[in-house]
């Protein structure tokens, strides 16, 4: 048996009997009782429940104040003996109490440890709630900016629109002309410059041809390319008529 478990057993006597005499009681006194019997019980009325020895004094080794308590040899002091069955059944039932205990406490270890995780599982899932949250609140927030910034180029669309609106109409009526005009102006700049190309070429093949032919021929020629291309009535203008005016000129002085 273990320390914990084994219970001192105690003698029925009489002090004026021998040992032999001695007689088993039915009460059971635990060794861990007798220290606070022997700490509180100092007077001569109480003493019946005090551990002693054979003689008539003895010595509680557990009182506080280590006072010697004398016994009366005419009183009877009993002292416990336990049988080993006895002592056997005591020793099981310590065991099933003890064990009974120990899954208790296990028990509440469990229950602890669900309460602990539990609290845990809440504490994370309150994290994660307000992770999500936030994320949440980071999106709108740019939701909000992208909205912002999209109202403020709308806005500024606008203001342009309605500064190009304060212009005067006159002032916008002459900028519109003016600009027709340039693009008239480099209009015509292209057809003359064309035409001038057509023209010093109409002349040069004139001259060219005035010089290789003679003056009934070149006449000749000059009145079919007028009918037929009509290069020289187009481009010269009226320089064809002198042009015929000359050539019937040379004819005469060639004649």
């Amino acid at each position: 048996m273990t320390s914990s478990a084994t219970f001192r057993p105690y003698e029925v006597f009489n002090t004026n009997e021998s040992r032999s005499e001695s007689s088993f009681c039915s009460t059971l006194i635990p060794n861990h009782f007798n220290s606070d019997f022997l700490r509180q019980e100092n007077s001569a009325k109480r003493v019946g429940h005090d551990y002693l020895t054979d003689s008539d004094e003895e010595t509680s080794s557990e009182d506080e104040n280590k006072k010697f308590v004398t016994k009366p040899s005419s009183m009877k002091f009993t002292r416990i003996i336990k049988s080993p069955e006895e002592l056997k059944k005591q020793q099981e039932a310590y065991n099933k109490w003890l064990l009974k205990v120990k899954e208790r406490e296990k028990e509440l270890k469990r229950i602890s440890q669900e309460k602990q995780q539990a609290l845990m599982e809440a504490s994370r899932k309150l994290e994660l709630e307000k992770k999500i949250q936030s994320e949440e609140k980071v999106k709108e927030w740019l939701e909000i900016k992208r909205m912002e910034a999209e109202n403020k180029k709308l806005q500024q669309k606008k203001n342009k629109e309605k500064a190009q609106a304060k212009i005067k109409p006159k002032e916008y009526k002459i900028a519109i002309n003016y600009n027709d005009w340039i693009n008239r102006k480099n209009e015509e700049f292209i057809a003359i410059k064309t035409m001038k190309e057509k023209k010093e070429k109409v002349m040069k093949d004139y001259e060219t041809t005035r010089k290789s032919i003679s003056a009934s021929k070149f006449q000749t020629w000059l009145r079919s390319s007028s009918s037929k291309s009509k290069p020289v009535a187009s481009v010269l203008g009226s320089d064809a008529s002198s042009i015929a005016s000359i050539a019937e000129s040379l004819e005469l002085v060639t004649l």
